[in-house]
C-alpha cells in the first residue's frame, strides 16, 4: 500500500513546468491501524457482554463508561444514562466515606484490601452486597482513570447467613434440650411441694407467698417451654385448607390478650381461600404475631388481612401500637431478641414464625416506626391457584366490638 504526495514545480516566473511525486510505503501503518481498530472492537465487545458490572471512572469518581451489567446493578436500563454521573451518587450515604478513601488509596498506590465490600440500595430492590476490584490505568498524555469491576455477591452472602443460622440453631437446640431437662425436674418438685404446703397452711401470709412462688414457677416453666421450641422439628406438612379457618382459629386463641380499648378488624375474603399449608404450625405462627400485636397496642386497632393474588397469598397483621426502632427491627428475627420484659418471654416467638414461614417456602417482612405501629406480612406461594384470583376483599371489614 502506497501513499502519494504530488507537488507542482514552477519556474522563476511562476509558470508551471512540471511536478514532483513522493511515494511512501504505508502498508505497515495501515496494518497497525487495522490491528488497533480490531483490538478496540474486541475490548468493546468484551466490555459490553461481561457478566460483571464494569465502570470506568475518572479520579473524581465521575463515570466515563458503564457496561450493561453495571447499569443493571444500579437499576438503570441504559448504560449511556450513567455517563457524567458521580459514582458516589449511586451509593447509600453511609458508604460514601469508605468508598472515597478506597479511591484515594487506589490513586495514590497505597495498599488496599480487595475485594472491597460495599452495599447498594437500588430503587425498588433490596440491599445488595457488592465485591469490588479496581485498577488504575495510566496513559501517556492523559489523566489516570480507574477500571472498577463489581460483582453482586448477595446470593452467596445469603447462603452463608442461612448456613450460620442453621448451625447456630442446631447448637442452641442441643443446649436448650439439656437445660430444659435439667430444670424441669426441680420445677416439678417445686410445684408438688408448694401444693402440699398450700393444703396444710392456714396463715394468709404464707398462702400469699405460696401463690407468688407458684407464679414464679410458671414463669420458669414458660421459659423452659420456649427453649424447647428450639429443639422441635420445623418440618411442615402442607395440605389444602381454607386459610380463613386458620386465621380465625388464631384470632380466637389470642382474644384474651386484647385490651378493652383495642378494636380487632378482620379483612378476610368472603369466599373460601384454599391453599396448601400446615394448618397447626401456621396457626401457631399467627398466634405469635397476634399476641405481639395485642401486647404492643394499648389503644387503637389490630387488623388481620388475608388476600390472594395470582400465585401467592398474603397474611398481614397490622397494629397501631408502639412500633419498633430501626436498630431493633434489624435484629428482630434473631433468637433471644425481644422488646418485652424477660418475664414475658425469651424472644423466640418470631424465630419460630420465620422458621414456619420459610418451611412453607414463603417470606415474612416487617414495616414499623416508633410510635406508628407495625405491619408483619407473611407471603406464601399458592401453586394451586392458577386461575385468576377472585375478589378477596370483603364487602366491608368485619370489626369485633370492644370488649366490655
Amino acid at each position: 500500500m502506497v501513499s502519494l504526495a504530488v507537488s507542482p514545480l514552477r519556474d522563476g516566473a511562476g509558470r508551471l513546468i512540471g511536478g514532483s511525486t513522493i511515494a511512501r510505503d504505508i502498508t505497515e501503518r495501515k496494518r497497525t491501524e487495522q490491528l488497533v481498530r480490531r483490538s478496540e472492537a474486541r475490548f468493546r465487545q468484551l466490555f459490553e457482554v461481561a457478566a460483571d458490572a464494569t465502570f470506568l471512572i475518572d479520579r473524581r469518581g465521575t463515570i466515563l463508561e458503564a457496561n450493561p451489567a453495571g447499569a443493571a446493578l444500579v437499576g438503570v436500563k441504559d448504560p449511556a444514562a450513567l455517563r457524567g454521573i458521580n459514582l458516589g451518587e449511586l451509593l447509600p450515604p453511609r458508604e460514601l466515606e469508605s468508598a472515597r478513601q478506597y479511591l484515594r488509596d487506589l490513586l495514590h498506590d497505597r495498599p488496599i484490601v480487595e475485594p472491597f465490600e460495599i452495599h447498594l440500595e437500588p430503587a425498588g430492590s433490596d440491599r445488595r452486597f457488592i465485591h469490588v476490584r479496581s485498577r488504575v490505568i495510566r496513559e501517556e498524555g492523559t489523566d489516570p482513570y480507574v477500571q472498577v469491576i463489581a460483582r453482586d455477591v448477595t446470593p452467596e452472602k445469603e447462603s452463608q447467613r442461612r448456613l450460620l443460622e442453621s448451625e447456630r440453631q442446631a447448637s442452641m437446640g442441643q443446649v436448650a434440650a439439656f437445660v430444659a431437662h435439667e430444670i424441669n425436674t426441680p420445677l416439678t418438685n417445686i410445684s408438688l411441694l408448694s401444693a402440699n404446703l398450700a393444703r396444710e397452711a392456714k396463715d394468709p401470709a404464707v398462702l400469699e407467698k405460696l401463690v407468688k412462688i407458684d407464679a414464679q414457677r410458671r414463669t420458669a416453666a414458660n421459659i423452659v417451654s420456649e427453649l424447647l421450641s428450639l429443639t422441635r422439628s420445623q418440618d411442615v406438612t402442607r395440605i389444602p385448607v381454607d386459610v380463613r379457618g386458620v386465621v380465625e382459629a388464631a384470632i380466637e386463641q389470642t382474644g384474651a390478650f386484647r385490651m378493652p380499648d383495642v378494636r380487632l378488624v378482620q379483612e378476610l375474603p368472603k369466599d373460601p381461600l384454599i391453599a396448601p399449608v400446615d394448618p397447626l404450625r401456621m396457626q401457631q405462627a399467627l398466634v405469635n404475631l397476634l399476641k405481639n400485636a395485642f401486647q404492643a397496642t394499648g389503644s387503637g386497632s389490630v387488623t388481620v388481612r388475608l388476600q390472594s393474588e395470582n400465585d401467592h397469598i398474603t397474611i398481614a397483621v397490622l397494629d397501631t401500637g408502639s412500633g419498633i426502632d430501626p436498630e431493633m427491627r434489624a435484629r428482630l428475627f434473631q433468637p433471644f431478641v425481644t422488646t418485652k420484659p424477660r418475664s414475658e418471654g425469651l424472644g423466640l416467638g418470631l424465630v419460630f414464625v420465620k422458621q414456619v414461614v420459610e418451611g412453607h417456602d414463603g417470606s415474612i417482612q416487617v414495616i414499623s416506626e416508633p410510635g406508628r405501629g407495625s405491619t408483619f406480612t407473611i407471603t406464601l406461594p399458592n401453586p394451586s391457584d392458577k386461575a385468576p384470583a377472585k375478589d378477596t376483599k370483603a364487602a366491608a371489614p368485619r370489626t369485633t366490638p370492644k370488649a366490655p
